[in-house]
This record gives C-alpha cells, sequence and structure tokens, in this order.
C-alpha cells in the first residue's frame, strides 16, 4: 500500500474514550427530561386552550343586556318624541349545554395532561436508570478485562521462565482479548445510552460551539 501510494499516510481508527458518568443528580435530569418532552408539551397547551374555551362558554351563559334609543319627532313636528329600550337576553339550554361541555373538555385535556405527565416520568425514569446502569457494567468490563490481561501477562512471563506451555498463553491472551471487546461493547452501549439521555433532554448539544455571527471562521 506505502509503495503504490506514497503520499496517502496509514489512518488508525480513533479510540473510543472511556464513558464519563451523567453529571448532576438525577433530580437534575428528570426536570430535564419533562421540560423536553414534546407530549406532555403538546398536553399543557391543549388544557390552555380547553381552559380558555370553557371561560368563554361560561360567559356566554351571563345576560348580555342591550339599550337601544329611539328619536323621532310627533306628526305635527312640534314634538319629538324619545324612546329607550332595554333587552335582557337569559341564556338557554343551549348555552348551557355549551358552557356543561366546554367545562367537560377542560377536564378530560386535564386528565390527559396528568397521563402524559406520569408516561414522561416513567420514561425519563427509565432511561435515566438503564444510562447510570450501563455506565456501571462498563465499570466492571474494565474492570474485569484489566485484571484478564494482567493474568496473561503473567502466564507469558512465566512461559518466558520455562514454566507453563505455549498453550497457555495463547488461551490466556485469548481470554484477555475476548474480555477486553466484551469491554470496548459495554463502552459503545454506555455511550449510545447516555447520549440517547442527552438528546431527550435538550442536551446533546448544549454546549457545543456556535458559528461566529459576523461570518469569520
Amino acid at each position: 500500500m506505502a509503495h503504490r501510494f506514497p503520499g496517502l499516510e496509514p489512518q488508525t481508527a480513533p479510540l473510543l474514550p472511556e464513558p464519563e458518568t451523567l453529571p448532576e443528580t438525577d433530580a437534575v435530569w428528570m426536570a430535564r427530561l419533562r421540560a423536553a418532552n414534546s407530549e406532555l408539551a403538546a398536553a399543557r397547551e391543549a388544557v390552555a386552550l380547553a381552559d380558555a374555551q370553557a371561560r368563554i362558554d361560561k360567559a356566554e351563559e351571563r345576560p348580555d343586556p342591550s339599550v337601544a334609543l329611539r328619536v323621532g319627532r310627533a306628526r305635527n313636528g312640534g314634538e319629538q318624541v324619545l324612546g329607550v329600550s332595554i333587552n335582557v337576553p337569559f341564556g338557554g339550554d343551549a348555552r348551557d349545554a355549551a358552557a356543561r361541555a366546554g367545562a367537560a373538555r377542560a377536564t378530560a385535556a386535564r386528565r390527559q395532561q396528568d397521563e402524559a405527565l406520569r408516561l414522561s416520568e416513567a420514561l425519563a425514569a427509565q432511561q435515566l436508570s438503564a444510562s447510570r446502569a450501563a455506565h456501571a457494567s462498563w465499570l466492571r468490563q474494565a474492570e474485569a478485562a484489566r485484571r484478564m490481561r494482567t493474568a496473561a501477562d503473567g502466564v507469558a512471563r512465566s512461559f518466558q521462565l520455562g514454566e507453563g506451555s505455549l498453550a497457555d498463553v495463547l488461551a490466556a491472551r485469548r481470554m484477555a482479548n475476548e474480555q477486553e471487546l466484551e469491554a470496548g461493547l459495554a463502552a459503545v452501549d454506555a455511550w449510545l445510552l447516555r447520549s440517547r439521555l442527552e438528546l431527550e433532554a435538550g442536551q446533546l448539544w448544549a454546549h457545543a460551539p456556535r458559528p461566529d455571527a459576523s461570518g469569520g471562521p
């Protein structure tokens, strides 16, 4: 490869950094997940809209009086006539039914909001628990890999001193490599669950650098 493409440097895959534990407390993350939950936000908007409509329907029940003023002249034209009429309509069955329906819609919207809140709390707790559990699992796998590699190196040194067999060395190295692979997979799971949690909480790009507004590099 090097002699065929002299200008091409060999590339090595970047190592996955060690997973980091979640900063801050569970309560902080739960609050972030609630605030970023789109279904819960929609349910709250629906409650606000239903409450506003219920207030309008309730207001329609109250009488809406009107005053009319009439001015005219008598037939002989010598006298002016002034008339005042007051109209006070009373709410009927239709307005009462509309008010009751509006109140029922508001109650239903609040129930849906409570259900959305319950589901969001359960999902947030599940995601948070899964992320912390994945990090703990990686810690165990990484420690096991370190111990296995230390043991494999010990078997190799013993073989160099004339103890044991090459089969023992190869078996120990194979077991150490398999455990390191398990630790690597656990690290991937830990990073994946943490990134998913940060995405759901609106924190994945919260600290990402923003481009210069002046158009500079």
